[in-house]
């Protein structure tokens, strides 16, 4: 505008706007407010003050028109906050019952697995018994298994069961008579057998080597007539999901291929420790450990399964005592 005749022009009544007419935004919408008035210095500082930093929830006495910052309204975002909770909580819940399951499943396999390692234990030393008393008792119909091991005509080593938990050891199978035959060999057991009013459960080992391998024994070969299977598969589930399992929290999966293998009892402690232990339920969680590697997880293998081993000696020998305390010597 040209200013050289000395006019000069009122700034202050151009820069007010008129009545009625306010700039659209960007995208063609109108500013909101009452009426198509432009918002006032108190909406802004308000809705400012909703959206400022540190804020959690937008008051709820804002004009749920009021646009701010970003194009979000406050009553939307508390919205869609609150939905995203709920979303969590729902999530939540649909998991709950699918943990359940998890964990009483941990739980059964647990306990079929320590059912069949304290039977296994019971049968690897139990009391000495006579040949006498093994016959009355098999001719009584009260045994119920037998592990028998030798080659040839000689019995090595025989034990029978009257139930799961009662397990006897013949004794005397070394001893002869005058003629130099041993008192009780495989021949007579044979006869026993065919006598006998109910025939039992009957397993043959060598005197060689009967092992499974890297692999366990005592999961496989629980001496339980019909169901002694089942430890051999709880043992292998546990070990399928070992694999399966993510992220475990004492040790990765190498340390823990170790204790299922040379620690005898790694799948026991799987169950009772991973992801978290049993006694912990669903909800409880804790904070993930330092994992074991592979080297020391097979480092821990070995002491584990020492350990195992003297506390299954002790196991029977109590066992021992107790019966011996209960039916005399």
């Amino acid at each position: 505008m040209d200013t050289s005749d000395g006019y000069q022009p009122d700034l202050a009544a151009t820069a007010q706007p008129t009545p009625g007419l306010t700039a659209p935004h960007l995208d063609g919408t109108q500013p909101a407010g009452s009426n198509g008035e432009d918002t006032s210095a108190e909406q802004i500082l308000a809705a400012r003050a909703a959206v400022a930093p540190g804020s959690r929830d937008p008051p709820h006495t804002i004009d749920p028109g009021i646009e701010v910052a970003g194009g979000c309204r406050c009553q939307g975002d508390r919205r869609r906050r609150v939905g995203l909770v709920e979303t969590d909580q729902e999530r939540l819940v649909l998991r709950e019952p699918y943990a359940s399951i998890v964990l009483w499943g941990r739980v059964l396999l647990l306990v079929v697995l320590l059912w069949g390692g304290l039977v296994s234990v019971l049968s690897t030393s139990p009391p000495p018994r006579s040949v006498e008393e093994f016959q009355a008792a098999l001719r009584a119909g009260e045994v119920t298994y037998i592990i028998e091991r030798g080659s040839g005509p000689s019995l090595n080593d025989l034990r029978w069961s009257a139930g799961p938990l009662f397990w006897y050891r013949v004794d005397g199978l070394w001893h002869v008579d005058e003629q130099g035959v041993a008192v009780y060999e495989s021949a007579d057991l044979a006869k026993d057998l065919y006598a006998a009013k109910a025939r039992p459960f009957v397993r043959h080992e060598n005197n060689g080597n009967n092992s499974q391998g890297i692999f366990p024994d005592w999961p496989f070969q629980v001496p339980v007539a019909h169901v002694g299977w089942l430890a051999g598969g709880a043992y292998v589930l546990a070990f399928l999901g070992m694999l399966g399992t993510a992220r475990p929290r004492i040790g990765n999966r190498w340390a823990w291929f170790w204790l299922f293998t040379v620690g005898q009892v790694g799948a026991i402690l799987f169950l009772m420790l991973e992801p978290r232990p049993v006694w912990w339920g669903v909800h409880e969680e804790l904070p993930r450990s330092s994992q074991m590697g592979g080297r020391m997880g097979c480092l821990v293998s070995i002491g584990v399964a020492i350990v195992t081993g003297l506390a299954a000696f002790a196991i029977g020998e109590a066992v021992r005592l107790l019966v011996s305390v209960a039916t005399g010597p």
